[in-house]
């Protein structure tokens, strides 16, 4: 899937070097760049290794939602910064990044600053949220090592409480406590509208599907055998419930 160079895609294109113009207010190209060339473009930014990112059919699958939603206007959330918010920001007017860890978190403040004169504080909103309490990245307990609502309350509540009247197009959750912001986007009505969708990333790890069984939300992409680590999901018409 290759996808044309327009006046989102052309932030990216033009700080990655790509494109060397210096100012426009709409770009089309004929050559077209694959989500993974795209994201490929980001990642060689990052300082960590290939398996902390997101898998080339997992980063495909979102840039279909995010081209397919042709909006001007377009709002993206994601609890989790990284290459995602490289390569992802380009398509949205507004873009929400939560951070867990401080360290990381002022790495990629510097360098979206670098990168994107102007962006953070622009088009991008960065917010590091540390844990309210500590956690155990390394515990046997699965829930415990990615954090739970406890912990990461605040974490889960910035999105409510700086934003309190924004909604999103689409929600990418590849952080802490991804169970826990899960259900902050039910409980505080996170999603712009019925067409509006959330991405875990890691989904085939089971203690993820229990959002599934409890009857929040239903699978819009979602195949454990196909190769693809990030779910396309939806809220159930009628929550079972979202606390």
């Amino acid at each position: 899937q290759h996808f044309r160079l327009t006046m989102h895609t052309f932030r990216l294109a033009q700080t990655m070097g790509i494109l060397l113009l210096s100012s426009c207010q709409s770009v089309f190209c004929d050559h077209e760049f694959s989500c993974a060339e795209l994201y490929e473009l980001s990642a060689s930014q990052m300082p960590f290794g290939r398996e902390y990112m997101l898998g080339v059919r997992s980063v495909e699958r979102i840039c279909r939602i995010l081209e397919r939603a042709k909006s001007s206007d377009l709002e993206v959330l994601e609890w989790g910064s990284g290459t995602s918010t490289f390569a992802f920001s380009m398509f949205a007017s507004k873009y929400v990044s939560i951070e867990h860890d401080e360290q990381f978190g002022e790495f990629m403040k510097k360098r979206l600053h670098h990168k994107y004169s102007g962006a953070v504080d622009g088009w991008i909103d960065y917010h590091i949220i540390a844990p309210d309490r500590p956690y155990d990245t390394h515990s046997p307990i699965a829930v415990e090592s990615d954090g739970t609502q406890l912990k990461f309350a605040t974490y889960c509540n910035t999105p409510r409480d700086l934003f309190p009247n924004r909604t999103y197009d689409l929600i990418l959750i590849d952080g802490r406590a991804r169970v826990a912001c899960a259900a902050s986007v039910l409980r505080d009505k996170l999603l712009r509208n019925a067409e509006s969708l959330v991405v875990i990333h890691d989904f085939e790890l089971p203690h993820y599907h229990s959002i599934l069984y409890d009857g929040w939300y239903e699978p819009v992409l979602w195949d454990a055998a196909d190769g693809c680590r990030a779910a396309v999901l939806r809220p159930m018409s009628h929550p079972a419930h979202s606390g």
